[in-house]
């Protein structure tokens, strides 16, 4: 009962926030992208998030552990610096010398990959890769309404559920607060948009969904194949990535320089509605998620027949997303 009324609490909070942002959206004429849509759904659902967990915990009398203490501190100080890049938008230089300081600190601060066959400071390049990619790769897939909040709620409740699998019934319901708030500005950034989540609500999801992939604890499951719960959970956001950076590179172009090469926008240049994309998208990582529940549950042979019709699936619709005659102009982000 109490994750069902942690969902609704943090649905309705995160609500009334984002109502209140919009409504004064006019006092922040700096926090606007493009068409003048306000770029706040990062801040409100961050607001609703820490709210709503400080109360859980505080009410439970939890001592948070260190290592989630120092995941926390440094999610919002990503929250913040994206927030500031949002306000006075920061060269890439300067935004990725920031977020290689932060990542670099975090990583020797907080919690680092185990794998035990490799020496320390390959565990620490590992996690720094991890992050780092990880966060990007949701300010990335943050380009269309609907589309990043969609597969960041979809996420977020695979997570909730594999930390009740993995006996984590305090993130887990950290996972369903943060599903509410996403499902609450979901509604916010339906076509067309009210409102977008902006650099900080990506990157900040991005940094939350990589820090406490690592934190989570899948050893305990006596499960080899869990340790690549993460790396499956997150196939969708990993894929498109790729896709994005190969794209770029094959036309010549900087990895780094924006462009529509990514498979969403593909899709839509090559005859696919906004919402038969968003839909397309959708299934194929709610189909990695629940692969990655069945191989935490060792159904090993239903997980690795999903795995294996999921990555058919993933690789129709990169054949689907090949260049288009006429690309896609002017993307919204990334």
């Amino acid at each position: 009962m109490i994750y069902l009324i942690n969902f609704l609490a943090a649905f309705i909070l995160s609500f009334l926030i984002l109502a209140l942002l919009q409504n004064s959206s006019k006092d922040w004429r700096h926090l606007k992208g493009r068409d003048k849509i306000p770029l706040l759904g990062g801040i409100g659902f961050g607001i609703a998030l820490l709210l709503l967990f400080s109360i859980y915990v505080l009410s439970k009398k939890i001592n948070l552990p260190q290592e989630l203490i120092t995941i926390f501190i440094f999610a919002y100080y990503i929250l913040i610096l994206e927030l500031i890049d949002d306000w006075r938008e920061l060269t890439l230089l300067q935004k990725s010398l920031l977020q290689i300081i932060l990542i670099s600190i975090f990583v020797f601060k907080g919690k680092s990959t185990q794998i035990y066959f490799l020496p320390p400071w390959l565990n620490y390049l590992v996690s720094f890769i991890w992050i780092m990619g990880i966060t990007n790769a949701f300010n990335l897939i943050d380009i269309k309404d609907s589309f990043c909040a969609g597969v960041s709620l979809i996420i977020s409740l695979f997570f909730a559920w594999i930390s009740f699998i993995c006996a984590n019934p305090l993130l887990a319901n950290f996972f369903l607060i943060l599903a509410g708030t996403l499902a609450s500005f979901y509604f916010f950034n339906l076509s067309p948009a009210k409102m977008y989540m902006g650099n900080s609500g990506s990157h900040f999801l991005g940094f939350i969904f990589a820090s406490l992939s690592m934190y989570l604890d899948y050893a305990t499951l006596n499960n080899v194949a869990a340790l690549f719960t993460p790396l499956i959970i997150l196939a969708f956001p990993i894929i498109d990535t790729s896709f994005v950076v190969f794209s770029r590179i094959q036309k010549g172009i900087s990895p780094f320089k924006k462009s529509g090469d990514h498979l969403f926008l593909r899709l839509i240049s090559n005859g696919f509605s906004h919402r038969k994309a968003l839909l397309l998208i959708y299934f194929i990582t709610f189909g990695w998620g629940l692969s990655a529940i069945f191989i935490l549950l060792k159904k090993q042979f239903a997980g690795l027949y999903l795995i294996l019709a999921l990555s058919v699936l993933s690789f129709w619709t990169v054949y689907k997303a090949r260049e288009p005659d006429k690309p896609q102009q002017n993307p919204d982000n990334g």
